[in-house]
């Protein structure tokens, strides 16, 4: 049996504060093992074509970024902003990070529960990496939606997203999905 955690305020942002000092601990344990094109261990968490270490949010939006240290720490290097939950990231091979969206946190949970009655929105945001014109060392990243479909036309319980750099096809899928999604370049 893991450990039971009891939580005492009912703050939100408490409960993520914990999860994230959680999910710090496991990727200091893992990375070493890892590649640089990420291992899937972990969860969510993924080491980028840079070796940076990517850990999106599903509680407040965000991807921080981390930098292994040489004494076996993780430096927190930059936090991107989103504007809605996260699932688990994917690196492509240009180094573009992939990863899908909640629209509406609401019908997801409700559609995780009983995926043959209910549905849920998804989106697809792309973060690239940007090179500053003030700072060389300084970490900027663009988040551009690709995808929104929040009337549930085509794409539903999208929890993972992989993109084919060569063909340009996104391919989406997710834990309780009844099916793939490829999405077409135009």
């Amino acid at each position: 049996m893991g450990k039971r955690v009891i939580w005492t305020k009912r703050d939100p942002t408490d409960r993520a504060k914990a999860g994230r000092k959680r999910i710090r601990a496991e990727v200091a344990h893992f990375i070493e093992s890892s590649t640089n094109e990420g291992s899937g261990r972990g969860g969510r968490v993924k080491v980028g074509h840079d070796g940076l270490i990517y850990v999106p949010s599903v509680a407040d939006g965000t991807v921080e970024v981390f930098a292994l240290q040489p004494n076996q720490t993780l430096a927190l290097l930059h936090t991107i902003h989103t504007g809605m939950p996260l699932d688990n990231i994917s690196p492509d091979a240009r180094g573009d990070l992939w990863v899908p969206g909640f629209p509406d946190t609401r019908q997801t949970m409700k559609d995780m529960a009983g995926p043959y009655n209910e549905i849920s929105p998804a989106t697809v945001f792309r973060i690239r990496k940007m090179m500053s014109a003030e700072q060389e060392d300084k970490l900027e990243y663009e988040v551009k939606k690709v995808i929104e479909d929040k009337e549930v036309g085509v794409i539903n319980r999208a929890t993972t997203v992989v993109h084919d750099f060569k063909s340009r096809r996104l391919f989406l899928g997710g834990a309780v999905a009844l099916f793939i999604v490829i999405c077409e370049p135009r």
